[in-house]
């Protein structure tokens, strides 16, 4: 595992963004190897359903959104830490996708309000086409010469990134597109590339392979930074806010993922509680991450994690199966994907209410 900053002179975003890391994962300003990673406290919180048969959790009062609220301690696998807790609040979901059948998935959404997603043209494969869904509107977005193209993220000013590939089944490489013009994004040394997120700045967080293995990586628009989360197999990143707080995913040697916040000087878990797996997606400007956990049936759920509360409020799509919150709206609107039963095409979703 390494964390690698390509040697030309990185620009003030980047600096910022690269001195924040190196805070957190514990190593020198200077570029070179991961040194051993701090030891520091998980803070989590709780619903009554997850965690019924614990005693600590009696005695909760009544919050806001028809919630709960308390205080319990709860071991986690760095430590301890004290969190209050919410219960799910209540969703108005509606259900989206490109065409009346199409698996479709809902990847993000813009401060503009612009929805950026993914579908397939024949109902019976994964999504392999872009679209841009604004007041209703669908608008595909195709990458000239590709066979696929998959858009991951979008910001304010509507530019959208992702990764398309050349070939079925081939490698992908990932892209940023603004003004009607796609350009590669892909550090060096990388043989897959994948852009999932873009802040407001321009700034964009992804995913690359290289013979070491996934790394997660930052990109400015002209310099990249490649990094690893302490102790993990696989890293990711998956989401970036105006402020540089980064959404990375992990692969540990539990041979489960794990979900993080990156914060200033510090890395959060995000990890609902009785959960088997968590993966954190896209950041909103307020700090709530879209995210989806794995119960011990292997069920999938869908969530929102408040890191200014440290609070997680559940977001399932009721009666259906496998939802998963990718993208949290300014204005608290939700993005996401859903099926109707386990094994059946994705649908998409917008929800609305529950945490504004």
């Amino acid at each position: 595992m390494r964390s690698q900053l390509h040697q030309d002179a990185p620009s003030a975003a980047l600096r910022n963004v690269r001195a924040a890391l190196c805070a957190v994962l514990g190593i020198a300003a200077a570029p070179g190897p991961l040194a051993a990673a701090p030891v520091f406290t998980t803070l989590y919180t709780f619903t009554k359903a997850a965690d019924s048969q614990n005693p600590s959790l009696e005695g909760l009062a009544p919050g806001p959104h028809g919630s709960l609220i308390g205080t319990v301690e709860y071991p986690g696998p760095h430590g301890y830490g004290l969190a209050a807790q919410l219960i799910s609040p209540s969703f108005t979901f509606n259900r989206v996708n490109y065409g009346k059948h199409l698996p479709t998935q809902l990847w993000d959404i813009g401060r503009s309000g612009v929805i950026v997603g993914d579908f397939a043209e024949d109902p019976k494969n994964a999504p392999t086409q872009c679209f841009l869904l604004a007041r209703n509107k669908r608008t595909r977005i195709d990458r000239p010469g590709s066979s696929s193209t998959l858009c991951q993220g979008i910001n304010k000013q509507g530019t959208v990134v992702g990764e398309y590939t050349v070939t079925d089944g081939g490698l992908s490489t990932g892209f940023v597109y603004a003004n009607g013009a796609f350009r590669n994004v892909s550090p060096p040394g990388a043989f897959e590339t994948i852009v999932n997120a873009i802040n407001d700045a321009g700034v964009m967080v992804g995913t690359c392979f290289d013979p070491n293995g996934s790394h997660g990586f930052i990109y400015d628009g002209s310099k990249y930074l490649l990094f690893d989360m302490p102790g993990a197999l696989a890293t990711r990143g998956e989401g970036i806010d105006n402020e540089g707080r980064i959404v990375a995913d992990a692969l540990l040697e539990d041979d489960h993922q794990h979900a993080f916040l990156i914060r200033g000087q510090k890395f959060r878990e995000i990890r609902f509680p009785s959960s088997r797996d968590n993966e954190g997606w896209h950041i909103s400007s307020r700090g709530e991450v879209g995210f989806d956990w794995t119960d011990m049936t292997g069920i999938q759920h869908g969530g929102v994690y408040d890191s200014a509360q440290d609070a997680y409020y559940v977001a399932d799509v009721p009666g259906k199966v496998n939802t998963s919150v990718l993208a949290v709206g300014d204005a608290g609107t939700l993005v996401g994907t859903f099926q109707d039963r386990l094994g059946h095409a994705n649908h998409g979703f917008v929800a609305t209410g529950g945490i504004r």
